[in-house]
């Protein structure tokens, strides 16, 4: 099962990740994007990605 974000650049990229590869989400009180940390599932390759999303809706998303 993917999620589906949406990237927070001019063009509202959509973004797909698998959920079992996040291990950080998080927005501080004055960003206007909210940051997903993931790791590959050997653990050698780390993405960042900041989404229009809130934390909350992302975490929504795991439910």
């Amino acid at each position: 099962m993917l999620i589906e974000l949406t990237l927070n650049d001019d063009a509202a990229t959509p973004v797909f990740i698998n959920p079992a590869h996040v291990v950080a989400v998080y927005r501080t009180p004055t960003a206007s994007a909210t940051i997903v940390c993931c790791v590959s599932s050997g653990g050698d390759r780390r993405n960042i990605f900041a989404v229009r999303e809130t934390a909350q809706e992302v975490a929504d998303e795991f439910e």
